[in-house]
């Protein structure tokens, strides 16, 4: 398993390290195999391993995935759907980028922010349909990423913490252990 995630409508959703999602209507519900989002790969390649499943509303979520392997792509992407999860889309997420995505935040109108191992946020405020790259410092691998508001939010990492007041056009480094 690669993520555990509630939908709007308090459906159970977990994507899966071999491309697969499941579903569970609620806690007792059992298990159904909704499939692997990204079809067929490449003779010889593997399944991605989806990251977990964000929503914006019951309809409408998104997963990224590094579909390098299996799809003209060559690195991450982020995959969206707007059918409940039973039709799927790759977003042009046209930012250069290297490294592996490691969280994602959405609010339900659309803005999406991203963070992985290169020193970089990603936004979106369109549901992924066009995006914009922060340099942040000491973004890896290891980071999470949480808004409070469309401005405010903080970047908690391995080495290093950040907080903005602007939607990341700045920030400061913010104290999380003690020294």
């Amino acid at each position: 398993m690669s993520g555990l995630t509630v939908s709007p409508d308090e459906k159970l959703w977990i994507t899966t390290n071999v491309g697969t999602l499941y579903c569970a209507e609620s806690i007792y519900d059992n298990w159904h195999d909704w499939g692997k989002p990204l079809g067929t790969v490449k003779s010889g390649a593997s399944w991605p391993e989806l990251s977990k499943l964000s929503f914006f509303n019951k309809d409408t979520a998104f997963f990224f995935a590094d579909i390098s392997q299996n799809r003209d792509i060559t690195d991450n992407a982020v995959i969206l759907t707007t059918t409940e999860c039973t039709s799927w889309t790759i977003s042009p997420f046209s930012i250069q980028r290297e490294g592996r995505l490691s969280d994602a935040f959405t609010r339900s109108n659309g803005n999406i922010w991203i963070c992985g191992s290169q020193d970089y946020i990603y936004y979106s405020d369109d549901y992924g349909n066009t995006w914009t790259q922060f340099d942040v410092d000491g973004v890896n691998s290891n980071s999470r990423l949480f808004m409070r508001t469309a401005d405010e939010g903080v970047l908690i990492g391995s080495d290093h913490s950040y907080y903005t007041a602007d939607n990341w056009n700045s920030y400061i480094s913010i104290c999380t252990s003690e020294e």
